[in-house]
């Protein structure tokens, strides 16, 4: 994918998350990881597994970027000091602008909590395509031992439902 493209996208989805979700950093890389695995034939960001689930540094220098070109600025999200990130200019409009909103309406509201839980569980997924659903809530809970085997088990149905729509 083109890097004009790639950053188009991602300042829409920025502009959805202002709309009607979280536009803090987590709910932006999570955001763009489950469109990015279900929408895009190549990944636009690599991701690997950190603190919250999913997390590109890719994507996060790339935010930095925006930030450092005045093409986004930070604001305080709410009193516990979240920060959030704003569009200065709305960007152009994409061929993926519809999926971007169903994803930020799905998404963009949810706890930390339930999306680190889903995209790992995503993660875990599209990693090992080929195990079943025992094997891949053994390795969610390897990595993310504060989740239940339920939640996890919970997350794996919401996974594949996900995968369903998407195909």
């Amino acid at each position: 994918m083109a890097a004009m493209d790639r950053d188009t996208i991602l300042l829409n989805l920025i502009s959805y998350l202002n709309k009607s979700g979280y536009p803090g950093i987590t709910h932006i890389q999570k955001s763009f990881y489950v469109f990015q695995e279900l929408h895009l034939k190549e990944p636009a960001f690599k991701y690997t597994i950190y603190q919250y689930g999913p997390y590109s540094f890719d994507l996060q220098e790339k935010v930095e970027e925006f930030l450092a070109l005045g093409r986004v600025d930070r604001f305080v999200i709410n009193d516990k000091g979240g920060i959030g990130y704003n569009l200065k200019k709305e960007p152009p409009e994409t061929d993926y602008n519809n999926l971007l909103e169903k994803i930020v309406v799905e998404f963009g509201t949810k706890p930390v909590a339930e999306l680190e839980r889903i995209c790992t569980t995503l993660y875990v997924v599209k990693q090992n395509p080929q195990e079943q659903k025992k094997a891949i809530v053994e390795k969610v809970k390897t990595i993310k031992p504060h989740f239940s085997e339920e939640s996890i088990d919970e997350a794996f149905t919401q996974v594949n439902e996900l995968l369903s729509k998407a195909s």
